[in-house]
């Protein structure tokens, strides 16, 4: 049976397997990149802090560690959290004009009549459907 994680095959591995003496700090800075587009940054000290309580048995992992590999992790990311389909997203109200004004100023990259055998107003309707 396969499972299907929100974050890539090496970081389900890498949860599975706890870090052993001499490899928690690589884990930590691993485990947060793994997971930096899936959680913020605090959830994910949250997160790793909880796994270190719960499962590094070698020796303690102060805070300052943690936080440490959040920061590289996240560094450079953007504030916002990317929506990967996940949550429901607050689509702006459809502008007549502006689809209009695209559909006429912007070339198509393929005849979308001759390739689908569908024209712009067969799909357009049905992306942005009447409330």
């Amino acid at each position: 049976m396969a499972f299907l994680y929100p974050f890539s095959q090496k970081t389900a591995e890498r949860l599975r397997a706890m870090p052993g003496p001499g490899g928690t700090h690589r884990w930590l800075a691993q485990v947060a990149s793994g997971l930096r587009h899936l959680l913020s940054a605090d959830k994910c000290f949250a997160f790793l802090r909880r796994c270190c309580d719960d499962f590094v048995v070698h020796r303690p992992v102060p805070d300052a560690e943690i936080e440490g590999a959040v920061e590289f992790a996240y560094a450079g990311r953007p504030a916002a959290q990317i929506n990967f389909g996940r949550h429901p997203v607050d689509w702006p109200e459809p502008n007549p004009a502006l689809i209009a004004k695209v559909l006429a100023d912007v070339a198509p990259a393929f005849d979308v009549e001759r390739d689908s055998g569908l024209a712009a107003s067969d799909v357009l309707p049905r992306l942005f459907p009447p409330r």
